[in-house]
């Protein structure tokens, strides 16, 4: 169980990890495009016609680049922060989610609304970082606000950008289709990874519960086990306990009744032609049985003599 589950752990954080190599490549590959793209309109004099056609001012080749990189870089930063602040149980981890979240759209505003597959990224922070009941809530919800994103574009509603589509067409048709068939590609390879990525989270998470509830089994069968020694080791102790009293029993209360019997033997003996030696054998007859009492009052005590 255990060299599975570990082997499922380091498949888990590898996809995670290419996951984040994957997104990174297709960022760096869209801002250097769009950066490529506008150079080689500048260069062709067709600035004008671009701006026209455009629904806004783009930023410079060099501030798309620069842009995209810097807020992505912060975007992996506080990502492994996230995570490792998860493993510790910190109370930050919370709000740094929420800069997560905010840098995440930063980035996706660098390039113009024109991927979104790296809110995956921020999905998978937050499933991996919590168990139990809400993670499936908040699962949900944030498949939900990805629907919400990818298909109906909430924040190019709001922010006019120029769209990945008016760099495309400045290319000739057979390189349109194949700009256009990579980012259908690059969405559809990132929704492949995330989802290989939730099937080894679940794959582990039930290993675990599987784990922990082979672990109760057996502490369970050594709590009985533990209950039945227990119920022995006093059974035992009884018995030695109850072997000590009888020996000391026998071999200080025999003892004082055979001084006794011995001692009335010999007042019956000179109760009639001694009666003085007879009253001085009473106290001591008495003594020895007073003797015996306290040697047995003393065994049961557990004191010694």
């Amino acid at each position: 169980m255990l060299p599975l589950k570990a082997t499922v752990t380091e498949a888990t954080l590898a996809v995670h990890y290419f996951l984040y190599i994957f997104n990174t490549a297709v960022i760096f590959f869209l801002a250097g495009f769009m950066s490529m793209t506008q150079n080689k309109i500048i260069d062709s004099m067709s600035a004008r016609n671009f701006l026209d056609s455009a629904a806004a001012v783009p930023w410079s080749p060099t501030q798309i680049v620069i842009f995209a990189v810097t807020s992505f870089s912060l975007f992996i930063i506080l990502s492994i922060f996230y995570r490792r602040c998860i493993a510790k149980q910190s109370s930050y981890r919370h709000i740094i989610l929420i800069f997560e979240i905010l840098i995440c759209l930063i980035v996706m505003r660098s390039i113009n609304m024109a991927y979104d597959g790296i809110i995956l990224l921020v999905i998978a922070d937050l499933v991996g970082g919590y168990r139990g009941k809400n993670q499936r809530i908040i699962l949900t919800l944030a498949m939900l606000g990805l629907y919400l994103i990818a298909n109906y574009n909430l924040i190019d509603l709001r922010t006019k950008m120029i769209s990945l589509d008016a760099y495309i067409l400045y290319y000739e048709q057979p390189v349109q289709g194949l700009l256009k068939a990579a980012c259908n590609i690059f969405t559809s390879f990132n929704m492949i990874i995330f989802v290989l990525y939730i099937m080894l989270l679940v794959q582990g998470q039930h290993q675990e519960k599987e784990r922990i509830k082979s672990l109760n089994i057996q502490l369970n069968t050594a709590n009985k086990k533990l209950r039945l020694y227990a119920a022995k080791a006093e059974h035992l102790a009884e018995t030695r306990e109850r072997n000590r009293l009888a020996r000391e029993i026998h071999d200080t209360l025999g003892h004082a009744l055979t001084c006794i019997i011995a001692g009335l033997d010999a007042c019956i003996a000179t109760l009639d032609a001694a009666p003085s030696f007879t009253k001085k054998q009473l106290p001591i007859i008495r003594a020895t049985a007073q003797n015996g009492i306290n040697d047995v009052r003393r065994s049961v005590k557990k004191t010694p003599p």
